[in-house]
Parts: structure tokens; C-alpha cells; sequence
């Protein structure tokens, strides 16, 4: 009989941050009490948004790009950090919808 795993993963209240001309905050490094087990960004704007991750300074035109009024980065096995996200738009008045997972 094959074994069956049961996902005891939860989910974030989903979010709606503001993202500046300036490297911010977007997601919080995980901790011992909400350990991440995933996480999907979305850009809502109509400018580019880029991302840095475990703490890094986000820079324009650097690290991952998410395109105008939907680009989409979603954590897999590849990209997984359970470090600090940080954001930058290239222009003011931007938001980002953000959806994390923790196990």
C-alpha cells in the first residue's frame, strides 16, 4: 500500500503591500513560530517591481523582476529562502499582493 502524506501546510492572511522608489520590507525573514513552506508574490502596478531576498538591498533593474499589472514569483524548490523579501518599483504609488505559506 503506498504511502499517503497529508500537507499540513497553512496560509497567511493574504496582503496588499505598498512598494516604494526605495528598497523596503516586503516579506519578514521566517521564524522559529511561523517557519515559511511558501510564498507567492504578484505585481499589481503598472511599473516593474524588483526583489532581493535573504535581506539584500532590492536594486532597479536587478535580482527578480516581476513585469507590470500581473508578473507573478512563486517560491518553488529552486528559489526557496526563508530569508527577508525586500521590493523596489520604478515608480511610486506601486503595490504587490503577497500570499505566504508557513508549515
Amino acid at each position: 500500500m503506498p504511502n499517503i502524506f497529508v500537507a499540513t501546510n497553512t496560509g497567511s492572511g493574504p496582503l496588499n503591500v505598498a512598494v516604494g522608489t526605495s528598497s523596503g520590507a516586503l516579506v519578514a525573514e521566517s521564524s522559529t513560530t511561523t517557519i515559511r513552506a511558501g510564498l507567492i508574490i504578484t505585481n499589481l502596478a503598472s511599473g516593474t517591481v524588483y526583489l532581493a531576498f535573504d535581506g539584500n538591498t532590492a536594486l532597479l533593474n536587478a535580482g527578480v523582476a516581476l513585469t507590470a499589472n500581473g508578473g507573478v514569483f512563486s517560491m518553488d524548490d529552486f528559489t526557496f529562502s526563508k530569508g527577508a523579501v525586500n521590493a523596489i518599483g520604478n515608480a511610486t504609488g506601486m503595490s504587490v499582493a503577497v500570499q505566504e505559506f508557513y508549515r
